[in-house]
């Protein structure tokens, strides 16, 4: 497992900030880079040790849309490809979270263009991934909403390309993609299998009314 990293005791407090400010930052790549070096067949342990640097991280610094963005990710990959509904909708805590500090960061950085286009690709990243959790639980209608506002988002700001170290490749993309859908067909399977069986059969009506008369 990838551990926290362990900093020196030192009497300057400023050279400590600055270690600890290192630390978390190269926590913080450690764990992009597990998502970001996923091939199209996706790496469960390496995405587990993203999970644990980023719930570490989290801790740190709850408020850090990147964070946030990052664990609701790696999440979201652990409970698709497991079909783990719990660890879908802990996801989506994460990630809309991530969504309300992106915006937040997003009205802050108006002002200045190249934090602007950061916060928007970042927007559109989370809201995509917010779109395959919920079309993991199959919840289609909620997942075209926020797919309509992740394709806004891109078009305004399709000048610039902006690479999110937290967000899974491209290939892996495809596969979560893939996994949300079937995931979310067996779940609208089911519910529709649970919604018949409480509707009573003409025939089993029939038997009933046969055996009092």
């Amino acid at each position: 497992g990838v551990e926290a990293l362990s900093l020196p005791n030192g009497n300057d407090d400023q050279d400590n900030d600055t270690l600890n400010a290192l630390a978390v930052d190269a926590q913080r790549c450690l764990g992009g880079a597990e998502l970001a070096f996923l091939t199209k067949d996706v790496n469960i342990n390496s995405v587990r040790k993203s999970r644990v640097i980023f719930e570490s991280l989290s801790d740190v610094d709850p408020d850090n849309a990147n964070v946030r963005a990052g664990l609701g990710t790696s999440l979201l990959i652990l409970g698709v490809m497991k079909e783990d509904e719990s660890v879908v909708k802990l996801a989506m805590f994460h990630l809309k979270a991530a969504s309300s500090l992106c915006q937040k960061g997003a009205v802050e950085a108006q002002p200045q263009s190249i934090f602007q286009s950061e916060v928007s690709a970042m927007s559109a990243a989370i809201l995509h991934n917010l779109a395959l959790a919920s079309i993991s639980l199959g919840d289609d209608v909620s997942s075209v909403a926020l797919l309509l506002r992740a394709g806004a988002i891109r078009r305004e700001d399709s000048a610039h390309s902006v690479n999110l170290f937290w967000n899974f490749s491209h290939e892996a993309l495809l596969t979560i993609e893939q996994q949300a859908a079937l995931m979310g067909a067996k779940r609208t399977r089911r519910q529709k299998k649970k919604t018949k069986s409480k509707i009573p059969f003409l025939s089993d009506r029939f038997a009933v009314k046969e055996a009092t008369a």
